[in-house]
């Protein structure tokens, strides 16, 4: 679940950096992707990037990740869901 949290974050943000037409290459640090957007009303989230960073590629190769427990879980979600209402505020989406 933690891993599709992520996922959420990261195409919020590149909504955002899209319709701004901020060209950005592929990847899943969330943290860069901040930094391009470079938006002040981002920047209390940006801790959350870097917690959801790391289960952008380890849950892709699972030979040894470990399936985060459910609070952890679901505080990936809540961190997830947080970005996603700042870009849908951004733009009256």
């Amino acid at each position: 679940m933690s891993f599709h949290c992520q996922q959420l974050a990261e195409k919020s943000i590149k909504v955002v950096l899209t319709l701004r037409s901020i060209r950005f290459k592929k990847g899943h640090d969330l943290d860069l992707l901040l930094s391009l957007l470079d938006d002040p009303d981002f920047n209390s989230i940006r801790s959350y990037a870097l917690i959801l960073n790391s289960y952008a590629v380890d849950a892709r190769y699972p030979s040894d990740y470990i399936e985060p427990e459910q609070d952890e879980a679901e505080e990936s979600l809540r961190m997830a869901i947080e970005i996603y209402e700042h870009a849908i505020k951004k733009f009256g989406l």
